[in-house]
């Protein structure tokens, strides 16, 4: 069969260079469209999708550091709050990315415990970033892990259950 189909292939070079045509009109359409993911996408600061209960709103980065809020949407407390600030390099010809990613992320506590349906500021200042003209950095915060703390209400009068 792929005897049959080569040799097919060099007695017609019209149906050769039609396939071409096809080959670059769908490499050509899939550029364009992540060309334009790309230009749509958000630059800056942003917050990522947290885990339930918890949200981290109005991220903002001025280079120097980053600042935002982590709300807690629950009925209870909430304790050791760790986010994850990730410091993604983006390219500036991402079909040719370079070799040195100076990407990164580091982990920050929230030190103070966030009461239920409460909220606490965050905070952390940046590494320098370094001069460079290839890309830019995109400051990304998600809640990366937390523990819930609530308690139960003991019975007024206690009944001793009796065999």
């Amino acid at each position: 069969m792929c005897l049959q189909r080569s040799a097919r292939a060099r007695a017609d070079p019209g149906e050769q260079g039609a396939t071409n045509v096809k080959l670059l009109q769908k490499t050509a359409l899939t550029t364009f469209s992540l060309c334009m993911l790309l230009a749509l996408a958000a630059t800056g600061a942003r917050a990522a999708d947290a885990p339930s209960g918890l949200e981290v709103r109005d991220v903002r980065s001025d280079g120097a550091s980053v600042t935002g809020w982590v709300v807690n949407e629950t009925d209870h407390e909430v304790r050791d709050v760790r986010l994850m600030v990730e410091r993604q390099w983006r390219w500036e010809k991402e079909m040719q990315p370079g070799e040195d990613n100076p990407g990164s992320g580091t982990v920050v506590r929230v030190e103070q415990p966030i009461p239920a349906n409460g909220r606490a500021q965050f905070r952390y200042d940046l590494p320098t970033e370094p001069a460079r003209a290839d890309g830019h950095f995109e400051t990304v915060v998600r809640v990366l892990s937390f523990s819930e703390h609530w308690y139960e209400p003991t019975a007024a009068n206690p009944r001793a259950v009796v065999p």
